[in-house]
């Protein structure tokens, strides 16, 4: 981590989160390396909040990847989140031009703000939205977030 500039802190931040990821493979039953895939590594990136532990994973899953030290494993379908935020990126990358850093970024909220409404692939719940749980997300936002994060997730919501 070090030779991609990552921060003393920042590393030993990660290394005193590893432990929780580690448990919670446990608790799915995966105990040692040679049971761990690429997938399931997704699975737990997925699970943990994004803006803190799930970078850690991300990092233990670009490691285990370059390295080419955990397979691939079979690639579950993709949630009805993730295909609605796919289809955004390629509305951003196609029809509005956006760089990619962008719409990584746009994805990133996107992504927060599905899973607050419980998105299903249900997209008359899309059409119906209503004021109150756009508010709602956004309080819940204001929590964990300083102003200009907060210009970006607005961005994302009017998006």
């Amino acid at each position: 981590m070090h030779d991609q500039n990552y921060t003393r802190g920042t590393i030993s931040h990660y290394m005193e989160t590893l432990p929780k990821v580690v448990n919670w493979l446990k608790r799915h039953r995966i105990t040692s390396l040679v049971e761990l895939t690429q997938r399931d590594l997704q699975v737990a990136k997925d699970h943990f909040p994004a803006r803190q532990d799930g970078w850690v994973v991300g990092a233990l899953k670009r490691f285990l990847s370059e390295r080419r030290l955990v397979p691939e494993g079979n690639s579950p379908p993709p949630s009805p989140v993730e295909v609605e935020v796919g289809r955004f990126a390629t509305y951003l990358r196609e029809t509005r031009g956006a760089a990619e850093a962008t719409i990584s970024g746009h994805s990133v909220q996107l992504r927060a703000f599905l899973r607050f409404l419980q998105f299903d692939g249900n997209e008359t719940l899309l059409r119906r939205l209503e004021p109150r749980l756009v508010e709602d997300f956004l309080r819940k936002a204001a929590r964990t977030n300083n102003r200009f994060s907060m210009q970006h997730i607005v961005g994302t919501v009017r998006a």
